[in-house]
């Protein structure tokens, strides 16, 4: 048998040369390695990690009790340390031959010249010898091909679709949407604090008052340990928070929205807070490690009213119908109609209704005869203000104002000029010369001292109340012999307007009102060009309407007398003319005949058909 030794080289000062110059890279390429082999090792861990990372960024570990905080933060650890325990055998640890096939894979050498510098073949022969000298000369020229190996750390077995850039991007959003937050909630999903708190914490149970703001109208809230809560606490914003826990000797923390406010102790194991709520989407009540309140948390902020201002007509005798509607989330205060004239924005007007309620629709009849823009444009809208003295609006409109259609000429020329004189003041002295001219007209004693009054006031520059007194003096005129009986109708409406709200007041008295005011209105209802007596029918529903104690649908149908009463009516009788409401009571009453001929009957049926 033949005896391994060592060859012996020509040049062997050449291939030593080499060999040294390979080993500084041998080491680093070792050091490289060992890295690629730890990144492999803590790749499972490191994704693990990124999953709790991200839970605890995106806030759903705070929102947990303490105490599963705690109980997740011990799994955590486990986890990661079984994980690391397991892959640690799997795991192709770098050592000699390994660094110096990676290397040679780096640079394709497919002769590994590495591993022929480090062979020591057995003595042979001297060409035997010669052709080996030869091979590793050439393979230590070969080592100046050598490369840096690249790392590769393969997790594509466990990762084949690449999630961990998608973990590590959430991570990177989870911190920067609440950057504040993150450094707290780091430190407490990974060491969840108050540990100690354990052995301390008794019993304990709470009590949660919550008052609103005066302005919103709403009963407090509470809150308690032995009551069943709410899936979501609703509070407006400003409201008034007080709360008691009871048992336990460890100060409970009120957390909203990650910012933590202590409770003050008032005796051993009693303990109170008080605070105004301004905002938070999150409420948690921790004593210890225990939680004894978790739940959303909604403020209710103060919006303004909704209003609306859908429908706007024009009625007979200078009147507009308005149907508007307002809406608040606690407390209406008022509606108030505006108006005004694009050209003139000083000419205008309004009227308000105070009301108290959440919702209010409502039909109100707005006269407009007397008023300056009567007959113009104008620049419509509505307003609404709510307990908290929030304001909100509707988009403005523009209309015609109705104007008061004179049968009368000397009232009409009235109007006429007083309207002007509202519209520019430089006109007064065609005003007066107006009131001049009714001093020739035979005008009753009362009315024409009311005249003269008014033109001395005029006169005066005292225009404030003489423009009021000199339109009733104008509908004095136009109602002509119907005045006296109009102020008797007036008189009997507004007592029985007065008298319908109080509940308290006698059903007789009121019916003995009504009938009243059916007297008054059926003298009065020519002055509309009405047959009085069509309206008895209206006048039996008011009576029935009141009997049945719906006061305030008898009210409505009152108020409607003055704006427009052919609604009031049925279909056959609005806007027409006295004439034919006449000719068709005489046709309803010739069809009540009994002896009327069939062909007869017939044509008259027709003819009242609506």
């Amino acid at each position: 048998m033949s005896r391994l030794n060592h060859v012996p080289s020509c040049s062997m000062l050449k291939i030593t040369l080499s060999a040294r110059g390979t080993r500084r890279l041998q080491f680093f390429a070792a050091l490289w390695l060992w890295l690629e082999a730890l990144l492999c090792w803590l790749g499972p861990a490191f994704g693990f990690a990124l999953i709790y990372l991200n839970l605890s960024l995106w806030g759903f570990l705070s929102a947990l009790p303490a105490l599963t905080q705690i109980i997740c933060s011990g799994l955590f650890w486990v986890g990661i340390l079984a994980l690391l325990i397991y892959e640690f055998p799997h795991v192709r640890w770098p050592n000699i031959a390994r660094i110096k096939s990676r290397l040679e894979r780096a640079g394709d050498l497919l002769h590994q010249p590495l591993q022929t510098l480090a062979d020591q073949p057995m003595r042979s022969h001297p060409l035997s010898n010669v052709l080996w000298q030869h091979h590793q000369f050439s393979a230590a020229h070969e080592l100046a091909l050598l490369r840096w190996p690249k790392l590769h750390a393969d997790y594509a077995p466990r990762d084949p679709f690449a999630l961990r850039w998608l973990l590590i991007l959430l991570a990177l959003l989870g911190a920067l949407q609440q950057w504040d937050l993150a450094a707290p909630r780091l430190r407490a999903a990974f060491f969840p604090p108050d540990m100690r708190a354990i052995a301390q914490l008794g019993p304990s149970e709470f009590h949660i008052y919550i008052t609103p703001p005066a302005h919103t109208g709403l009963k407090p809230i509470y809150l308690s340990s032995h009551a069943i809560l709410p899936d979501e606490i609703a509070v407006p914003r400003g409201s008034k928070i007080w709360m008691r826990v009871a048992g336990g000797n460890i100060t409970p923390v009120l957390e909203i929205d990650g910012k933590n406010k202590k409770f003050g102790r008032l005796q051993e194991n009693f303990f109170v807070l008080e605070q105004i709520l301004q905002s938070g989407n999150h409420v948690r009540l921790q004593q210890g490690i225990f939680t004894l309140l978790n739940q959303p948390l909604r403020m209710i902020a103060d919006q303004p009213p909704v209003v609306a201002m859908p429908d706007l007509k024009a009625l007979p005798h200078g009147q507009m119908g308005v149907h508007f509607c307002g809406e608040d989330q606690y407390q209406l205060q008022s509606l108030t109609l505006h108006w005004h004239s694009p050209e003139k924005p000083e000419m205008g007007g309004n009227k308000t209704f105070h009301i108290q309620g959440k919702k209010l629709c409502q039909d109100i009849t707005l006269s407009t005869g007397s008023d300056a823009l009567a007959g113009k444009e104008a620049i419509f809208w509505l307003s609404a203000q709510n307990s908290a003295g929030i304001i909100g609006t509707t988009e403005k409109q523009t209309v015609i104002f109705p104007q008061y259609d004179f049968k009368n000429d000397w009232a009409r020329k009235l109007a006429r000029a007083r309207q002007d004189y509202l519209w520019d003041a430089s006109n007064l002295e065609k005003l007066l010369d107006i009131i001049t001219e009714l001093r020739n007209v035979k005008l009753p004693v009362g009315l024409y001292l009311a005249l003269q009054n008014t033109a001395r006031d005029l006169q005066a520059g005292r225009s404030a109340g003489s423009m009021a007194d000199l339109w009733q003096i104008i509908m004095r005129i136009e109602e002509g012999s119907y005045a006296d009986i109009a102020a008797n109708w007036r008189a009997e409406r507004d007592g029985l307007l007065e008298n319908l709200p109080d509940m308290r007041m006698d059903e007789a008295v009121l019916l003995r009102q009504v009938n009243g005011a059916a007297e008054a209105w059926r003298a009065f209802a020519p002055a509309w060009g009405y047959d009085g007596t069509i309206f008895d029918g209206v006048w039996e529903n008011i009576a029935l309407q009141i009997s049945g104690g719906n006061r305030a649908d008898a009210i409505k149908m009152i108020e409607q007398f003055d704006s427009n009463p052919g609604e009031l009516l049925g279909a056959e009788f609005q806007s027409v003319s006295p004439d034919t409401i006449q000719t068709l009571r005489d046709i309803r009453v010739r069809l009540m005949d009994p002896q009327l001929p069939v062909e007869e009957r017939d044509y008259l049926e027709k003819l009242i058909q609506p």
